[in-house]
C-alpha cells in the first residue's frame, strides 16, 4: 500500500484499480482546471477589448450602456471580466460600440 497526494484529496492506493481511479481523478481535475483557466483568459481578453474600443470611441461606461441598452454596472462588470455575456449581449455590445463581432472578439481564444 502507498499514499498519493492529489490536488484536492489524499488518496490511499491498495490495488491497481485504485491507481487507475486515482489517476482518473487527478487527470480530470487537471482538465477542469485548464478549462477554467481558458475561460478566465478569454473573458479577460474580451474585457480588454471592450474597454479599449470604448475608450477609442471616447465613450463613458454610462454612454456605452445607453447605446447598447445595458445598465452601467453591467458594462463595468464586463470590463472587469466578472460576467460572461450571452451571444445576444455581445451583438448588442458590438452595435453600441459600432464594431463588428469579429473586432470585439479579436484575439479571444479558447
Amino acid at each position: 500500500m502507498s499514499n498519493c497526494h492529489g490536488m484536492y484529496s489524499y488518496f490511499t492506493i491498495d490495488t491497481p484499480s485504485d491507481i487507475c481511479d486515482t489517476l482518473s481523478v487527478v487527470i480530470l481535475s487537471a482538465f477542469m482546471y485548464d478549462l477554467k483557466m481558458e475561460k478566465k483568459i478569454a473573458l479577460e481578453k474580451l474585457a480588454q477589448n471592450i474597454r479599449r474600443i470604448r475608450l477609442e470611441r471616447d465613450l463613458s461606461q454610462e454612454e456605452l450602456s445607453a447605446l447598447a441598452g445595458f445598465d452601467r454596472t453591467y458594462i463595468s462588470l464586463l470590463e472587469r471580466a466578472k460576467r460572461n455575456p450571452s451571444f445576444y449581449n455581445l451583438v448588442k455590445l458590438s452595435k453600441g460600440l459600432n464594431v463588428s463581432l469579429s473586432e470585439l472578439l479579436k484575439e479571444v481564444e479558447v
